[in-house]
């Protein structure tokens, strides 16, 4: 439970910090797990290799793990110093590491499901090691070395964090305590917006005065303060001594969280529009105007602004109108490619419930059936029969459970070439039917462009006509007059920028139609490599699977039955 670890740590902070026995201390190994589970091996130890009573023990432990729904590992006083072997628990909820003698964190960052983790009554110093931990709800690191907060910025989702009998606070040798600057140094804890439970006590920061109300002010969530209830008066007291401070903090985060969050919106929906190869025709109007250094120049023609108003609007409506047709597309091809994903995950789970079955029906009858009517002949001393059981029965069963795998294995592969070849095609048929969409819609900018700078040149041959005719031109803006007294100049620019304008139109068109295809060529790829990689590997399983019963049978041969197998 959430509040298990909090009943758990006030029992164990009255017990001695030297707990640990003083045996060598040793790296956690599966023999740990094995005694901590009570989990033997199901072979005959005295008959077999150390090497093959490990591989068996690792058996147990890694079958403990898959039928375990909310796994959790209990290792206190087993002398551990070196976190290690805890690859495979990757459905590892609690783990409990309390009392022995480890000194660093490490090896953990791939138990991403873990909740609550007990590392108190350790010698650790330093914080680190849990980044990926982001599902830690409950943290006891308390009645260790640490010095300094820090290490659990991502660990969002703490409810509860232990640091009682620590050294946090502590002052570098040969230097005094700034109060001040300690106090400060637990503002780390503000971050994490869910925690409820806090220990502090024992630690030199812990005894500086007013810690307890700087915690509770800037802890807004907090519940429990060193397995204390915060109560109103506490609050009161607390917020009396700290408001001013909090004040300008919180507006801060306020402004803060505002920008994260239209951050957040704008990078949301970039990602968006980049999935659906769509950001350039997003910006493609900024775009159109940026690279053209003189549009400075030509937009200080009077009465310009209304076209290009009138343009921007038009381009806006065509842009989202394209955008949306685009969505469309980009949605139809992700349900293609998850109901082409849902029928090859059809097919996986036929072909290898079939397998499992097969395989099942080869070990009840070698188990059930050949493997007691061997045992009656060797009780019979009928040896060579024994024998001939092994070349005319089990040998042949082991070569016909290898081809009905590897049958099995060929067809199911046809089976996703031909699926592949259909989503292909229809991935192919989809873009192909929407590509019309992209040309009308390039054609339809390529027209808005044509229309404004038609426009753009007559009123820039209107002004230029009324400045060379005026004697006195002085309003006209210098850049602008330069221009006009320049017959071709302005002409030029104006053809200049118009030409700028629709090369980057046209490659519009092409940017998106190469990146789709490239998308479609990366998709199909990965689908055919997913595909046979996937057989290999199920060629191999099954290759080991057939070495694996006939060193068994070499086994017997040499050797005779053992009790497990006849179990």
């Amino acid at each position: 439970s959430t509040w298990g670890l909090f009943s758990r740590s006030i029992l164990m902070a009255a017990a001695s910090a030297s707990a640990v026995t003083t045996k060598t201390p040793i790296v956690l190994e599966q023999t740990v797990f094995g005694r901590a589970w009570d989990i033997r091996p199901t072979v005959d130890v005295t008959k077999v290799s150390q090497a093959e009573t490990a591989r068996n023990l690792g058996e147990q432990i890694v079958k403990r793990i898959h039928e375990t729904e909310r796994l959790t590992v209990e290792l206190e006083f087993k002398n551990i110093k070196v976190i290690a072997n805890l690859w495979g628990f990757d459905r590892l909820v609690e783990l409990k590491l309390d009392n022995n003698c480890i000194e660093k964190i490490e090896r953990l960052g791939h138990l991403v499901t873990l909740t609550s983790l007990d590392l108190s009554f350790n010698h650790i110093s330093t914080i680190e090691g849990l980044a990926t931990l982001t599902n830690l709800e409950e943290l006891n690191l308390s009645s260790n070395r640490i010095t300094k907060l820090g290490g659990l910025e991502t660990l969002a989702k703490l409810e509860m964090l232990m640091l009682g009998h620590n050294r946090i606070g502590e002052a570098p040798e040969g230097t005094e305590v700034d109060p001040k600057k300690v106090l400060d140094e637990l503002r780390y804890l503000r971050q994490f917006r869910s925690l409820e439970m806090l220990t502090l006590e024992h630690n030199p920061v812990a005894l500086l005065h007013d810690c307890d109300k700087f915690v509770i002010a800037y802890c807004d969530s907090l519940v429990y303060l060193n397995f204390r209830l915060i109560d109103a008066a506490a609050r009161k007291a607390a917020a009396e001594r700290f408001n001013d401070d909090l004040v300008g903090i919180r507006e801060d985060e306020a402004a803060a969280a505002g920008a994260a969050a239209e951050r957040d919106k704008e990078a949301q929906e970039l990602a968006r529009l980049g999935g659906a190869h769509l950001l350039g025709f997003e910006t493609l109007w900024d775009e159109l105007f940026d690279e053209d250094s003189e549009a400075a120049k030509w937009r200080l023609l009077p009465g310009v602004e209304g076209p290009l108003d009138k343009y921007r609007e038009s381009f806006t409506a065509l842009k989202d109108a394209f955008i949306a047709s685009m969505f469309a597309v980009h949605t139809e091809r992700k349900e293609l490619i998850a109901a082409f994903y849902s029928e090859i995950e059809a097919e996986k789970s036929a072909v290898e419930a079939e397998a499992r079955a097969d395989i099942a029906a080869f070990e009840t009858w070698r188990r059930r059936v050949l493997y007691p009517e061997m045992a009656a002949l060797v009780e019979r001393r009928e040896y060579d029969e024994f024998d001939a059981q092994i070349q005319s029965k089990l040998t042949p069963a082991i070569a016909e459970l290898s081809d009905k795998l590897m049958d099995a294995e060929v067809f199911v592969l046809e089976q996703f070439d031909d699926a592949s070849i259909k989503f292909e095609r229809a991935i192919a048929d989809l873009v192909s039917n929407h590509q019309s969409d992209v040309i009308s819609f390039v054609i339809a900018v390529r027209d808005l462009e044509m229309a404004f700078a038609q426009l753009l040149t007559q009123l820039a041959e209107a002004t230029q006509a009324q400045f060379l005719k005026d004697d006195n031109n002085d309003a006209v803006p210098e850049a602008l007059a330069v221009l006009f007294n320049d017959k071709e100049g302005l002409p030029n620019l104006l053809a200049a920028a118009h030409d700028l304008r629709m090369d980057k139109i046209n490659a519009s068109e092409d940017e998106f139609n190469n990146k789709l295809q490239r998308d479609n060529e990366t998709l199909f790829a990965r689908v055919r490599d997913e595909l046979h990689q996937r057989n290999r590997d199920r060629v191999e399983e099954i290759h080991q699977l057939v070495l694996q019963y006939e060193h068994e049978r070499d086994d017997v041969a040499s050797s005779g039955l053992s009790l497990a197998m006849l179990t």
